[in-house]
């Protein structure tokens, strides 16, 4: 019995653990997805799923100045279309999401 009580919980940390080092960016994560849900959930702030000129204007410069890069309707926000279709690759996305 106390066997299997200490396997139930090696396992119930493990998957503790997994989800917690995907969502670092660890083995298994999607980073880009990451960054883009990061971004959202701190600027979004109707939850619309986009960005809009209201939202993009309280961020840092150098981040406003890459998301608009995605606008392709060059309206100064960025549609749930354009936001979904951005790449945020490169040296820098990483700290601008943060």
């Amino acid at each position: 019995m106390k066997h299997t009580l200490a396997i139930a919980t090696g396992l119930a940390a493990l998957f503790v653990a997994v989800p917690t080092a995907s969502a670092k960016g660890g083995k298994g994560g999607h980073v880009k997805g990451d960054r883009k849900a990061k971004i959202l959930a701190k600027y979004d702030t109707n939850k619309d799923g986009a960005l809009s000129k209201e939202e993009i204007a309280v961020m840092k410069p150098k981040l406003a100045k890459r998301l608009l890069k995605g606008d392709t309707d060059n309206d100064g926000a960025l549609s749930a279309t354009e936001f979904a279709a951005l790449k945020l690759g490169g040296k820098h996305g990483k700290k601008h999401a943060k």
